[in-house]
């Protein structure tokens, strides 16, 4: 006998959100249903003005309750409660835990209630002398640039040392950027910022397109397509060996067009069933080249690298993986900060290990470089800590052996 389960019966909010006067109610995520005025909120926030512009239920329906529209939100009683005591013309509601401020801020911003927004931004302010590396981060998450500036300056001549739930959601770009504030005392340009770049970071395209040659073999039986509308003749014996989801795929039961156009293999004339990829035609050629035997070099460029490393994990293409582990140390001579972030991303942690002894070498403080944006502070953090030990290692090292020097002259002179 199967158990069944119900959700508990809703109990009502106390007031003034129990007032029958109300015409929508509000489900709070622990069963609280709020009495509510469609007017104030729709006044309040946009997004609940264009809800309210939809057909609303019956009142037979079970999204409505006493002949009102039920609307159900993921917000817990308390933060919905406090969020709808800033849109009504009532006393604010007291709210002294940092937490609650996050969570009815998330809510504000989340239904663009400009009014409630405002208030808890300066709500949060106001935890800022007192936990400045927490607010910095929490602002940073929530990209409130401004309450991010103001954290960083309470910051000034203090520890920056992330706490792990601080580093929760924070790029390693974003921390080295407050590195480079306090590093300067807060003297920076004018169009710094923490929660994103400065300026807006251009797609490279300097590699030479990859070889196609692997795709002018004769017998292909199948066209892969990319998002940018280029077509692969391909194998489909090739492409089941090399990925297990593209296995799968072509098993299933066809439900890929045919080109209408005949292959190019020879003077066949069957038509080949032709497979969409969500992958632009560089990433495509690569990881369509790197399926075949023989070809076994992938490239060295760090963006088309990326894209591989997502294709093969997307794909289940667990050879492509070891292709570039095994091409590590050409990437990472050349490029050792990128290579490091980009091995962090992937969970490759030999080749992230690799990197990192030779970012040693280069003046990691001033160092950026693009995948900082998509890194965690952590990863970042971590590096850091690495090239300081390794440099206090090597003072200790050296007055070790002024020390030595000095005790052998000594003894010498007598």
């Amino acid at each position: 006998m199967e158990a069944t389960f119900s959700s508990p019966t809703p109990a009502t909010a106390p007031f003034p959100f129990n007032k029958p006067i109300a015409d929508v109610i509000l489900r709070s995520y622990d069963h609280i249903d709020f009495y509510v005025r469609s007017a104030i909120l729709a006044e309040a926030s946009p997004i609940f003005e264009t809800m309210f512009t939809l057909p609303q239920p019956t009142t037979d329906s079970q999204d409505s309750k006493d002949g009102r529209a039920v609307i159900v939100v993921a917000e817990d009683s308390r933060t919905l409660e406090c969020l709808l005591r800033l849109c009504y013309p009532i006393t604010d509601p007291a709210i002294t835990k940092l937490e609650e401020v996050v969570a009815v801020l998330s809510a504000a911003i989340k239904y663009e209630m400009e009014e409630a927004a405002a208030l808890m931004k300066k709500e949060l302010l106001s935890f800022a002398p007192r936990c400045p590396l927490k607010i910095w981060a929490i602002a940073c998450r929530m990209e409130l640039e401004a309450v991010a500036r103001s954290a960083a300056t309470h910051l000034l001549g203090k520890s920056l040392d992330l706490s792990m739930e601080d580093m929760e959601g924070i790029s390693a770009g974003a921390y080295y950027r407050l590195r480079q504030f306090h590093r300067k005392d807060g003297h920076v340009e004018t169009n710094f910022t923490f929660c994103r770049p400065p300026e807006p970071m251009q797609a490279e395209n300097t590699e030479t397109p990859p070889s196609t040659d692997c795709f002018m073999q004769p017998f292909s039986d199948i066209i892969c397509r990319s998002s940018d509308g280029r077509d692969f003749p391909a194998h489909k014996v090739i492409l089941s060996m090399a990925s297990s989801v593209l296995r799968a795929k072509l098993a299933a039961p066809a439900e890929h067009g045919t080109d209408p156009s005949e292959t190019d293999d020879g003077g066949s004339t069957e038509r080949c069933m032709t497979l969409d990829f969500d992958e632009d035609s560089r990433t495509l050629a690569e990881l369509l080249r790197l399926c075949y035997p023989g070809e076994e070099t992938p490239t060295e460029h760090i963006p088309t690298v990326i894209a591989i490393l997502k294709g093969a994990h997307k794909y289940g293409m667990d050879r492509h993986i070891s292709l570039v582990e095994r091409q590590w140390t050409k990437i990472a001579s050349a490029e050792p900060l990128r290579a490091y972030f980009v091995a962090q991303q992937f969970d490759l942690h030999q080749c992230a290990s690799d990197a990192a002894k030779r970012v040693l070498a280069i003046p990691i403080e001033e160092s950026y470089v693009r995948e900082m944006e998509t890194s965690s502070a952590y990863a970042y953090i971590r590096l850091l800590k690495y090239s300081k030990t390794y440099k206090d290692a090597i003072q200790t090292a050296i007055g070790s052996e002024r020390s030595l020097r000095c005790f052998l002259e000594s003894m010498t002179d007598n």
